[in-house]
């Protein structure tokens, strides 16, 4: 299911205007912010844990609705300087039809 862009947009005005919360990701671990049809994920990639203010992901974020969500696509950006990844995405879309399924 695609992201809906006033969900994914929310997620990045809530990490705009929450900044000043942390994110503590542990090593080689994830986190998400979830909003109705659309999560954004981080991910440290690195051995050591990570804590980063929300706002460090507003501005990825922003770029990910206006270059993908906005299309339609799901986004991925790595924030290589940092050891990171965040991803920006919607829900798994429904399984195909079949006559048997209950």
């Amino acid at each position: 299911m695609s992201a809906n862009l006033d969900d994914c947009s929310s997620i990045s005005n809530f990490m705009r205007q929450y900044g000043g919360n942390l994110a503590i990701i542990p090593a080689f671990d994830e986190v998400y912010w979830e909003l109705d049809t659309c999560t954004l994920g981080a991910t440290n990639r690195t051995p050591c844990t990570k804590v980063v203010p929300y706002e460090f992901f507003a501005p990825y974020c922003y770029n990910m609705v206006s270059e993908c969500i906005y299309y339609g696509r799901d986004e991925y950006f790595d924030i290589e300087s940092n050891g990171m990844s965040a991803a920006l995405f919607g829900g798994p879309a429904a399984p195909i039809y079949s006559p048997l399924a209950c």
